[in-house]
């Protein structure tokens, strides 16, 4: 296996906002459970949502919002690499232009939905209150201001240089500890990306098996599930960055999986086929996750 960085250039973006609601945790409640029961507090989590999203300006915020992060980490455009943690993709450089404009257009979106959310958060806070009732004031719950919500969830992004550590940075440490920082600060870095690659890889598994289990039933066949596995295909290819052989080989015979026209265009043998051949997937790439021992 060949863990070398291809050249192309890339960026790391750090998604900045809320994307879920406020919990809180009911103490009061937690003693009176555990007490009853016999249970160490220490051991029990007690917490609800604060704030209602169903079919209010709350839940339009937050929907727009995870649209967007999903499009940047899996639209084959963007060639996103989720790494680390959840708020962190690498991108190549060259596709930050369209990433900013998907950006901005949510944000420009967001403006209006935020004064729906100031307009509705009278009736949004009755709605929270009523729902929990007797354990607002048992628990002495307090809500944020409209703004104050609003200041939390507001989305945005920050771009940073994603690049090893260089020798000259690191020069006034001493040669010997130069050497081995910018070594470790290389290998990390690679294996920041093989290891997103391979998450992944291990997504598609999991996208297979829940295919597997819809296609069990002919009627709950749809050519977009055929579309997503060669788009997931597709992305994981493009964001081999360090140039792993096997996830390339790998790629390449899947590259004619059937599409999602060809999948549900034919008769029962077709559509049979079509699943079959797409299934076969998986025994391929938990052999290429076995080879690169995950």
């Amino acid at each position: 296996m060949n863990n070398e960085l291809k050249t192309t250039s890339v960026s790391t973006l750090i998604f900045k906002g809320a994307r879920s609601i406020p919990r809180r945790s009911l103490k009061k409640t937690k003693e009176m459970i555990c007490g009853g029961a016999g249970a160490d507090p220490r051991s029990v989590s007690v917490t609800v949502p604060l704030i209602p999203r169903k079919g209010n300006a709350v839940g339009r915020a937050l929907s727009r919002i995870e649209t967007v992060r999903s499009t940047i980490k899996t639209d084959p455009n963007i060639a996103g690499l989720p790494v680390g943690v959840d708020s962190m993709v690498m991108i190549p450089t060259r596709n930050i232009p369209v990433v900013n404009d998907l950006v901005d257009d949510a944000c420009a979106e967001l403006i209006d939905i935020y004064e729906d959310i100031r307009e509705e958060w009278p009736s949004i806070i009755n709605q929270a209150q009523s729902a929990l009732g007797g354990l607002v004031a048992e628990n002495s719950l307090a809500w944020p201001t409209a703004d104050q919500y609003i200041e939390n969830c507001k989305f945005s992004v920050v771009w940073m240089e994603t690049q090893p550590l260089k020798f000259d940075a690191l020069a006034e440490l001493g040669e010997e500890v130069s050497k081995r920082t910018v070594l470790e600060s290389q290998k990390g870095h690679a294996d920041l990306m093989r290891q997103g690659t391979l998450r992944l890889l291990s997504g598609l598994v999991d996208y297979l098996d829940e295919s597997s289990e819809q296609w069990a039933d002919p009627s709950r066949l749809r050519r977009e599930r055929f579309d997503k596995i060669r788009d997931m295909v597709g992305q994981i290819q493009s964001t081999n960055w360090t140039h792993m052989t096997e996830i390339d080989d790998l790629c390449q015979s899947l590259s004619d999986l059937p599409t999602g026209d060809h999948a549900v265009a034919g008769d029962d043998r077709t559509r049979e086929s079509a699943i079959r051949e797409t299934l076969k997937a998986r025994d391929a790439i938990n052999s290429t996750l076995s080879d690169l021992g995950i």
